[in-house]
Order: C-alpha cells, then sequence, then structure tokens
C-alpha cells in the first residue's frame, strides 16, 4: 500500500490506474486500446496480406515454433 496526499492508504493496482488515466490523458479508451493493439495489427495485416497473396512467402514460413 501507499500513501497519497490526502494520508490515505491506497492500493497498488489504483496508482496503477490514476497513472494510465494521466498517460493516455483525454483518450477515449475504446481509441487507446485501438492505437496500442489493434492499429498494429492492422498495419501487420496490410504488410503480410499482399505477400501471402502473391506467394512471396508462405504461412509455414510464418508460424513461430515454441518449444
Amino acid at each position: 500500500m501507499a500513501k497519497n496526499n490526502n494520508g490515505r492508504t491506497e492500493s497498488f493496482e489504483k496508482m496503477l490506474f490514476k497513472a494510465v488515466d494521466k498517460l493516455r490523458k483525454n483518450i477515449d479508451a475504446a481509441e487507446y486500446l485501438y492505437t496500442l493493439h489493434i492499429k498494429p495489427l492492422s498495419r501487420l495485416r496490410d504488410v503480410l496480406l499482399p505477400k501471402l497473396m502473391k506467394g512471396e512467402i508462405r504461412v509455414k514460413d510464418l508460424i513461430i515454433k515454441y518449444g
């Protein structure tokens, strides 16, 4: 637990949410999600799909093997 300006304790989670809110400023949560996750995936799709369609790369070339 940490103390806030009023001397009261608050959970780390609440402090973290406050910090994230300050970082994203006035951006809507949905827009923040889009910027953080969906936009990079869309860019990746835009780069890979044409190459897949032209046969320049194969799906099995893209698979990352774990273990």
